[in-house]
């Protein structure tokens, strides 16, 4: 049963995070610049080499070392981000994460997310809830602020002034997952980002969807996830589809 193939593994993914985490780091450039840390490289290696042992017939997407091909056989798929957030890793930062997920049928059915600084590890499992470390999470009831808004470095690139000119908070992390994660507890109404990718976004976002948010895509309709689609152009997740029209003026203007 594809829920039970994480399950399975989250004493050992446990004890990889531990011991990659504690090693020493040496970070170089990928080819578009942005930063890998050799303990990325290490996490993904490790996670590669255990889904292979135990499920060699699963398919990997993985951020790192090409693993981020699209692929549209049949079966399942694990989804892999070693860390997400890597600059703010690699500057001591809380805001990074490690992040896993199964795709079976052409969707999520089981994630698990750890943030190490927080002490915090997430799971969820299509149509059984969501847990935080092994405590069954509840849905906030009380939303915050509606103009306070987490958004991605490339929105507020774009549109980050524009946003401030109508009015709105707006913070980027630069950690999809932390982003995410902030709806999830009700600490921001909304997450907009653009041009973001299956593995950045994936298994944090099924978690959210499994305590009862929303993912919305260009056009105000729902976003499902494919392995057979690594970018993601358009993503916004919520628990209120609220102040969509504003997100769509915005993004259209550019």
């Amino acid at each position: 049963m594809a829920t039970q193939r994480l399950t399975a593994l989250i004493p050992d993914v446990h004890a990889v995070l531990k011991a990659m985490l504690q090693g020493d780091m040496v970070v170089t450039a990928k080819p578009d610049g942005s930063a890998v840390s050799s303990i990325d490289i290490g996490i993904q290696e490790a996670m590669v080499s255990m889904i292979r042992k135990n499920y060699p017939e699963d398919r990997i997407i993985a951020e790192e070392s090409g693993m981020d091909v699209p692929d549209t056989g049949p079966g399942c798929y694990w989804v892999i981000d070693p860390i997400d957030g890597t600059e703010n890793f690699i500057r001591g930062k809380r805001e990074f994460s490690f992040s896993i997920g199964v795709m079976e049928g052409g969707e999520f059915v089981e994630a698990y997310v750890v943030f190490p600084a927080l002490g915090e590890s997430w799971y969820a499992a299509k149509g059984q809830g969501v847990w935080c470390n092994g405590v069954v999470f509840k849905r906030p009831e009380a939303g915050s602020e509606e103009k306070e808004w987490v958004i991605c470095s490339r929105v507020k690139k774009l549109f980050g002034d524009r946003l401030r000119e109508l009015g709105y908070g707006v913070y980027c992390f630069y950690c999809a997952t932390y982003a995410l994660l902030m709806v999830l507890v009700g600490k921001a109404p909304l997450y907009f980002s653009i041009r973001t990718k299956l593995y950045d976004v994936g298994p944090m976002s099924f978690i959210l969807t499994e305590a009862g948010g929303a993912l919305v895509k260009e056009g105000q309709q729902s976003l499902l996830f494919s392995p057979s689609q690594i970018d993601i152009p358009f993503l916004v997740a919520t628990y209120h589809l609220l102040q969509l029209e504003t997100i769509y003026a915005v993004y259209a203007s550019s």
